[in-house]
């Protein structure tokens, strides 16, 4: 054989050896290309998920308020039908109106309907039991107006005992509505292009999403993907061959958030699922011929090749970045009293959603409970403790004898969850009519008092334990304050690298002295003053409370 043909059979095998190599490269990218979008898919029902845990949370709060009032304390039926009928705008939402049934299970007052009916046995007293609170299936009940979802906590009297049951109809229409609104409008950017977002009762059926004008099964083939998905905070992405809606060829994700039992469902076609993938394989295939057609610029395509397949991941993480920071911001109270000052600075970091968190509880006419916390971790299980947490908080700042009693009740709490999640917390009780402070720790940075001639206190007097090792012993320290002003923080504020927290709560404690939070724009000053331009590495929670002054 003569040398050119021999030289031109050797380049024809080495061709082939590496366009087959390439092949099964192309493909193994193709194969981890469609994994992550499904990846990408669950990870957006869950975010999804949060963020309704967080709706619902706020419903449980309201209602959590509501019953500490003085007139669902009484337990008079009379006094309860007026309080709940001028119940207000945090309701919103609740079209099926507002019940209370007494400890016998009797309806005794009913803004959407007749009282005097007992109630159904999904919201019964015996079903609440020693609950916080319950959430039923979507159900037509005779003490509400409408197909609803019912919320309920237990009412109790000054001694503790409960009373009776608080409830309220989450209207299925309204629900509907939301969800219709939020496909509409940002579907497309939370979601996906062409993504859809359904909710599921904890009963398994569908109640809000597109087309879903009453309460359905679900179809089984998601059903039986659901049903094999129920430990606590589960979440996924399927290709299945027919939706929920009977259209062909769809990616199902899903994600069930606890303790309401509920789920939601991202459904997508597969087409704009894998839409990166799918048009990445061709145009490398295209690109492979190219190569083995001019060898020698393999180094060009390889570079464009790495640029190109790294920019979908730029854009999700941009992307869910943004939804993360909506997510924490709706497990943080919405509101606080006018004269509280709060703030809430993420980290600079790659997408979080942190488990800094602080809330304001009225505890009768004269008290006020201030907590400040910080979940150990950057991602959602840190942001559903938190949520938790948070929920837990105000149920036991009723019960809780003063800020130790109160970390002894979350620290056992805790403990019966069996979250594997360390958790510091600061916890402070205000008496309005003397000015004195009880406060207590959890392993927490210490709190922050500014007399009003700018001399600042740092309150370490009562350390403990954090939350999450086992420990649920802690004792409290008091200390006068009226006129002061009080500072919690999370330890994101004072952390530097290369430096110990003391020198941080330093550094903190002259800022708080030399600028009032209480002036136009004190807050930022001090943030400004602490931070001296370095982004921080944490997330970074403030509140601000002014010791009223005693006359």
């Amino acid at each position: 054989m003569r040398p050119g043909r021999r030289l031109l059979l050797t380049v024809g095998l080495l061709l082939l050896l590496l366009g087959s190599a390439c092949s099964v490269l192309i493909y193994r990218q193709h194969e981890r290309a469609r994994e992550a979008a499904l990846t990408d898919a669950a990870g957006r029902a869950r975010l999804a998920a949060i963020e309704v845990f967080g709706y619902r949370l706020g419903i449980v709060r309201s209602l959590q308020t509501l019953a500490t009032d003085p007139a669902l304390r009484g337990a008079d039926p009379a006094a309860v039908q007026a309080r709940i009928a001028n119940a207000g705008v945090s309701f919103e939402g609740l079209t099926g109106g507002l019940a209370w049934a007494d400890a016998g299970g009797v309806v005794r007052a009913s803004t959407g309907a007749a009282a005097g009916v007992p109630t159904e046995a999904e919201w019964s007293p015996q079903a609440l039991g020693d609950s916080a609170w319950i959430v039923t299936p979507a159900l037509h009940s005779a003490s509400f107006t409408g197909e609803v979802l019912i919320f309920a906590v237990p009412t109790r009297d000054d001694t503790g005992r409960i009373t009776g049951v608080l409830a309220g109809g989450w209207g299925l229409d309204f629900i509907r509505a939301v969800t219709d609104e939020r496909n509409a409008t940002l579907g497309d950017e939370l979601y996906g292009s062409n993504a859809e977002l359904f909710v599921v009762d904890r009963d398994g059926r569908l109640i809000a999403g597109p087309g879903i004008g009453r309460t359905q099964p679900m179809p089984p083939a998601v059903g039986a993907v659901l049903e094999a998905n129920r430990q606590r905070f589960a979440y996924g992405a399927r290709p299945m061959p027919t939706g929920l809606d009977g259209r062909p060829d769809q990616v199902v994700a899903f994600a069930r958030f606890e303790p309401f039992g509920e789920s939601v469902i991202v459904q997508r076609p597969a087409a704009a699922t894998f839409a990166s993938a799918d048009g990445a394989m061709r145009r490398e295939a295209t690109e492979l011929g190219a190569v083995l057609l001019a060898i020698g610029a393999g180094g060009i395509w390889l570079a464009r090749r790495v640029d190109r397949l790294d920019a979908p991941r730029r854009s999700r993480i941009g992307a869910a970045n943004t939804l993360a920071w909506r997510v924490q911001r709706s497990l943080l109270p919405q509101t606080v009293p006018a004269d509280v000052l709060v703030r809430y600075q993420p980290a600079s970091r790659p997408i979080a959603v942190g488990g800094d968190w602080y809330d304001v509880l009225p505890l009768g006419p004269s008290g006020t409970m201030l907590i400040i916390g910080d979940v150990a971790g950057h991602d959602i299980d840190a942001a559903l403790v938190m949520g938790q947490l948070r929920t837990a908080a105000a149920v036991l700042a009723e019960q809780a004898d003063g800020p130790a009693d109160m970390l002894h009740r979350l620290a056992q709490h805790v403990d019966r969850e069996r979250q594997p999640t360390l958790t510091t917390m600061f916890c402070a009780m205000v008496d309005d009519t003397t000015g004195d402070i009880r406060y207590a720790s959890a392993g927490h940075p210490p709190a922050l008092l500014r007399r009003p001639d700018g001399t600042v206190q740092r309150l370490d007097g009562a350390p403990g334990p954090a939350l999450g090792i086992g420990l649920d012993s802690f004792h409290e320290t008091s200390i006068h304050a009226a006129g002061a002003t009080l500072l919690l923080y999370t330890d994101g504020l004072i952390e530097r690298p290369g430096e110990d927290l003391y020198s941080g709560m330093d550094r903190l404690a002259t800022a708080f002295g030399r600028h009032n939070p209480l002036d136009d724009g004190g807050v930022d000053d001090i943030l400004a003053d602490v931070l001296r331009g370095a982004e921080p590495t944490d997330d970074i929670a403030i509140l601000v409370f002014p010791v009223p002054t005693v006359t």
